[in-house]
């Protein structure tokens, strides 16, 4: 047998030893390249949101231009009329454009909503013209409920929000309703601090709360925010007809049927512009066929202050979005914005 010099088997020793170093260079270089990459990406992708969340930023400050615009104007209601109703199609600011990017603004009237936390007093009990208002809701064209759905669904509400633990109804929808049925829900026993609470609330189904079929669910017909009052001048058709008194819930009301199409008829008179300098009044609607048969609850107003803002900024396929909701009060000459909520996305 012939032996191998031993020189030849260092040398075969460190061939692999610089191989194996080399293959651990490379892999080293190579992840460092892809973390360089991604730190790169990630910084890119920072820059460009932040750029947009700039933007998104700049429709907030083009939303206070034009509501305070509209209140220097000393106009005696509010209504879907108005330039802060339509930020995208208005000619009668010189309003700068962002330098890089774009604004998609919309501005709503938070008091076109039912207010859900005025369903019950600070004694948990029930206010009876909101309590009505809000059956019509429910038993009305958008959603439909049966009677008996609608009772369930409201007394489920009323013991979310009373501060005492005694069921509204014999079944009752307290804590112990709950635990019964095993859902990990603790009941708030007070006002709502948002409406994605209303998903735990018993009977509130995700159709109830998101809506169905393009008509609108919960989440865009109810506020946390107002003081009760509800602008006939912005509210929905299903809202108005929910503020007619109907002869289901009241007395001096009409059918459910006749309250939808004076509510749809009051919609189109509304949009004319021939009748901008009627809607301060809270009668308004009289001025329409067949007003003799129609009484609304005492909600009504013609007059926001509660308004909230969808503001987008973009920049390519990139985009932010920033939520608020804003309080508009007039202190002396100037109107000044309380922040009540805000969100960014």
């Amino acid at each position: 047998m012939i032996k191998k010099p031993q020189h030849q088997n260092n040398k075969g020793s460190i061939l692999l030893i610089t191989l194996l170093i080399i293959t651990i260079l490379v892999t080293i270089t190579l992840e460092t390249q892809r973390k360089i990459q991604l730190y790169q990406a990630g910084a890119t992708y920072i820059t460009r949101k932040s750029s947009c969340t700039d933007v998104a930023r700049s429709g907030l400050a083009l939303a206070k231009a034009l509501l305070t615009y509209d209140r220097k104007e000393k106009n005696r209601s509010d209504h879907l009329g108005e330039i802060w109703a339509h930020p995208h199609d208005q000619d009668e600011l010189e309003l700068p454009e962002p330098e890089n990017g774009e604004i998609i603004l919309k501005i709503s009237d938070e008091q076109a909503k039912f207010p859900i936390n005025y369903l019950v007093t600070s004694t948990g009990k029930w206010r009876d013209s909101y309590r009505q208002v809000f059956f019509n809701l429910l038993t009305g064209q958008c959603f439909q409920l049966d009677q008996e759905k609608a009772l369930n669904i409201m007394n489920a509400i009323k013991d979310w929000l009373d501060k005492d633990d005694t069921p509204e109804t014999e079944d009752g929808f307290e804590q112990s309703y709950y635990d019964a049925h095993e859902m990990h829900v603790k009941v708030k026993n007070g006002p709502l601090q948002c409406l994605a609470e209303l998903q735990n609330i018993a009977g509130i189904t995700e159709e109830i709360y998101f809506g169905t079929a393009g008509r609108p669910g919960l989440k865009d017909l109810l506020t946390i925010y107002t003081k009760g009052k509800i602008n006939i001048n912005t509210a929905s058709n299903f809202v108005l007809t929910a503020l007619i008194k109907q002869d289901e819930t009241a007395e001096a009301g009409v059918p459910p049927d006749e309250a939808w199409d004076f509510a749809n008829a009051m919609l189109d008179y509304r949009q004319d512009n021939m009748h901008y300098d009627e809607l301060s009044s809270t009668q308004w609607y009289n001025n329409l066929p067949g007003a003799l048969d129609i009484h609304f609850f005492s909600l009504i107003t013609t007059r926001s202050n509660y308004f909230s803002v969808l503001s987008t900024g973009k920049s390519g396929e990139m985009q932010a979005r920033i939520w608020t909701v804003w309080e508009l009060k007039k202190v002396k000459n100037s109107i000044k914005f309380k922040t009540l909520f805000m969100e960014f996305s």
